[in-house]
C-alpha cells in the first residue's frame, strides 16, 4: 500500500474521482483535496501535511491542469503551486498525461518544472475509463521497471480484442494512446485492421480498400512486414478478385512471395485478420503451403 498525493484541475474533477477510486480499490491511499479537508479549514494549510505523508505525488496533466498556449488558454494556478510545493518537499512527481494537449503547449512554469521528469500516458485508460493498467506502471517503485511496458501491455489488450472480432475496444486504445517509436508500427498495423474489421469486405467502397492498400504498403518496409503483406492479400483475394474489381495491390501471389521473404506472419497477426475472411476460406493454408 502507498500514500499518494493526486494533484488536479477541478475542471478535470471527474477524471479524478474515477482514477482515484481505482488506485483505492488496490489498496492505495489517496490524498485528494477538499475530501480530507474539514469545513473551516484553509485548503493551503493542508497540503503541506498531504505532501508530508505522500510517497508519490500524481499529477493529471490535461489542458485544465497544464494550459494550452496554441489556444492561449491557461492552466491552473492551484496544480502549478502544489508541483512547486511537492518539488520542495522532495516529493518523487509523476505526471500522468491524460489528453492530446502537447507538452510543448503547456504553460511556461510547467515546462520549467516537468520537462526533465519521466511521464506516464494514462489518454487510452482515459478513454476507456478503465485504469488497470495504468495503475501497476504508476505505482512502480522508482528503481524498478515493471516487467511489461505499458505499450506493450496495451498492444497486447488491442490484439486480443481483434482476434475476437471486437475493433471498438482495440480502436478505444490505439486511438488513444500515444506509443513510443519503437512500438508504433505494430500499432499503426493494429490500428489499420481495426478499422478494417469494422468496415469488413462487404461494406467497403473501392476507395476505401485502395487506402487500406496504400497504408499496408508503407508497413512493407517495416518489421510488420510479414503481416502487412498477409492483410494485403486478404484484400487481393478475397475484395477484389471476388468483386471482380481491378486489384490495387500486386496480387497475391507477388505479396506471398514479398511476405515470405520477410519471415513468417506470426500467429496472433493471422488470427486479426481471420473476422474478415469468408466462412471456411482456405487463405491461411494458400498463403503458407
Amino acid at each position: 500500500m502507498k500514500n499518494l498525493f493526486l494533484s488536479y484541475s477541478s475542471k478535470d474533477r471527474a477524471l479524478a474521482l474515477s482514477l482515484k477510486a481505482s488506485l483505492e480499490s488496490c489498496g492505495h491511499q489517496v490524498w485528494f483535496d477538499q475530501e480530507k479537508i474539514a469545513g473551516g479549514e484553509h485548503y493551503a494549510a493542508r497540503i503541506p501535511k498531504g505532501l508530508n505523508d505522500a510517497e508519490l505525488f500524481l499529477v493529471l496533466c490535461t489542458k485544465n491542469s497544464m494550459g494550452d498556449a496554441r489556444v492561449n488558454y491557461t492552466g491552473s494556478s492551484e496544480v502549478i503551486k502544489e508541483i512547486e510545493l511537492a518539488l520542495q518537499f522532495g516529493c518523487r512527481v509523476l505526471p500522468l498525461k491524460a489528453d492530446d494537449t502537447p507538452n510543448t503547449a503547456f504553460d511556461s512554469a510547467y515546462q520549467y518544472h516537468m520537462s526533465t521528469l519521466q511521464w506516464i500516458d494514462i489518454c487510452a485508460a482515459v478513454a476507456q475509463n478503465d485504469f488497470t493498467a495504468v495503475i501497476a506502471q504508476i505505482l512502480a517503485d522508482s528503481n524498478t521497471m515493471p516487467r511489461e511496458s505499458l505499450d506493450a501491455q496495451y498492444l497486447k489488450q488491442a490484439t486480443g480484442a481483434l482476434k475476437t472480432a471486437n475493433p471498438e475496444a482495440a480502436l478505444a486504445i490505439l486511438e488513444h494512446h500515444h506509443f513510443q517509436t519503437d512500438s508504433r508500427d505494430e500499432a499503426k498495423y493494429l490500428l489499420l485492421m481495426a478499422r478494417l474489421q469494422m468496415r469488413t469486405f462487404k461494406r467497403l467502397s473501392k476507395s476505401q480498400a485502395d487506402t487500406f492498400v496504400t497504408s499496408f504498403t508503407h508497413l512493407l518496409y517495416t518489421d510488420m512486414a510479414p503481416a502487412a503483406a498477409y492483410s494485403l492479400g486478404a484484400l487481393s483475394r478475397h475484395y477484389y478478385q471476388e468483386n471482380f474489381i481491378a486489384d490495387a495491390t500486386p496480387g497475391f501471389n507477388q505479396l506471398k512471395a514479398i511476405g515470405q521473404s520477410k519471415g513468417r506472419v506470426k500467429a496472433k497477426y493471422k488470427k486479426t485478420v481471420e473476422p474478415i475472411l469468408p466462412a471456411g476460406n482456405r487463405f491461411s493454408l494458400d498463403w503458407d503451403f
